[in-house]
């Protein structure tokens, strides 16, 4: 039998087991966006409202925004939370807001800071970061992730798009 037909076959089963389809374990991967307003670089599947992270800001302005769902079974609406942001060995104490995500039903978390803050800087020199929101923890691999073109786009310039 061929190896690749073994390999498929394998994946297709796997991906049947663990109750995916195959264009369902599609990898997480860093997309950078932007519209005339907002500019996002987004740690998810493209196409599809699987986020892991993100972080975004409004063109023109030095404010950024963590986002990420969060499955706390802890949190209320509205109540304000820390997100414990872990960057090159270095941990920053973001204050955030939990909301209820209306299509999904489950809470988002999301703090500001600046692009000048420590923590942007760490976050662009760093190969994963780490968030830990009460009983929530999660990491995520920062490779390939553009703050270059994150922090372009938010300055307004038409070439970080």
């Amino acid at each position: 039998m061929n190896k690749n037909l073994i390999f498929s076959t394998a994946f297709v089963a796997a991906c049947i087991f663990f109750g995916k389809s195959p264009v369902q374990a599609q990898e997480r991967q860093w997309t950078l966006d932007a519209t005339a307003q907002e500019a996002f670089l987004v740690f998810g599947v493209p196409e599809t409202d699987d986020v892991g992270l993100s972080f975004w800001c409004k063109i023109g302005t030095k404010k950024m925004s963590a986002y990420m769902p969060a499955n706390v079974a802890k949190l209320h609406v509205g109540e304000t939370t820390t997100m414990h942001i872990t960057a090159n060995g270095k941990t920053f104490n973001l204050p955030a807001k939990a909301a209820l995500d209306g299509v999904k039903g489950r809470f988002t978390v999301e703090g500001q800071f600046l692009s000048t803050d420590k923590l942007f800087t760490n976050l662009e020199t760093a190969d994963d970061v780490a968030i830990a929101i009460k009983n929530f923890k999660a990491s995520y691999p920062l490779t390939d992730a553009d703050f270059d073109g994150l922090l372009s786009a938010c300055s307004g310039d038409a070439g970080g798009n």
